[in-house]
C-alpha cells in the first residue's frame, strides 16, 4: 500500500514536469506571436488614425471654404504633423505657415505619442507602393511630390502621394492619397508576398 502511494505521487510529479513543460514551451512560441500581433496592430491603427486625419481635415475644407494643408515636419526624433488653414486664398504654403498667415488649427502631432513604437519611415527591404525593387536605405517616408504639405480643397481635391509608417516590429503600412478625389487608401505590406495589399 505504501509503495503503491509512492508510484501515484512519481506518476503525478512526471505528469506535473511534462504538463510544466508544455506550458513553457507554448509560451515561449505565443510571447513572439503575441509581441509581433501587438506592433501589427499598432501601425494598422496609425495608419488608420492618419487615414482618418486626411479625411476631416477634407470635410474642413468643404466646410470652411477653404484649403487645408497638413504639413509634416521632420525633426529630430522623426516626423510630426499639424493641419493648417489657408488665410490669403493661394494654398497653404510652407511660407504662410512661417508667416503666421496660414494659421494652425489643431495641436502637433507626433505617432510615437499615441502609438507606440510607430513612426513615418519605408523599410529598405520594401518598395514604394507602384514600385517593385526595395526603397532601400534613407527612402522618403512622406512622399507628397517634393512638399511636405498634403492640400486639401474645397473643391474635394488634395495632393496625390503616399505616407510609410513602420512598427517597431518592423510591420509596414502605408497612407496613399489619390489627387482628383482625394479618396484615402490604407495598405499593409506582405514581406513573404513582396507586395502592398489594401486593407
Amino acid at each position: 500500500m505504501f509503495s503503491h502511494g509512492l508510484c501515484d505521487r512519481g506518476a503525478t510529479l512526471a505528469e506535473a514536469l511534462i504538463a510544466t513543460g508544455i506550458v513553457v514551451v507554448a509560451v515561449g512560441i505565443s510571447v513572439p506571436l503575441v509581441t509581433t500581433g501587438r506592433h501589427e496592430q499598432h501601425v494598422m491603427n496609425a495608419a488608420r488614425y492618419v487615414a482618418g486625419r486626411i479625411v476631416l481635415a477634407r470635410a474642413g475644407a468643404a466646410r470652411r471654404g477653404a484649403a487645408i494643408g497638413i504639413q509634416f515636419v521632420r525633426n529630430g526624433e522623426g516626423v510630426t504633423f499639424r493641419s493648417y488653414v489657408d488665410g490669403n486664398g493661394n494654398g497653404v504654403r510652407a511660407v504662410d505657415i512661417g508667416s503666421g498667415v496660414d494659421a494652425p488649427i489643431e495641436t502637433e502631432t507626433s505617432l510615437g505619442d499615441r502609438f507606440e513604437g510607430v513612426r513615418f519611415e519605408l523599410s529598405a527591404a520594401a518598395p514604394a507602393i507602384g514600385n517593385s525593387t526595395p526603397a532601400g536605405a534613407g527612402a522618403d517616408p512622406v512622399q507628397l511630390g517634393g512638399n511636405d504639405i498634403l492640400s486639401l480643397t474645397p473643391l474635394g481635391t488634395a495632393t496625390s502621394g503616399t505616407l510609410y509608417l513602420r512598427s517597431r516590429g518592423g510591420h509596414q503600412a502605408a497612407v496613399r492619397i489619390l489627387g482628383a478625389t482625394a479618396r484615402v487608401q490604407v495598405f499593409q505590406f506582405d514581406f513573404q508576398a513582396g507586395r502592398w495589399n489594401p486593407r
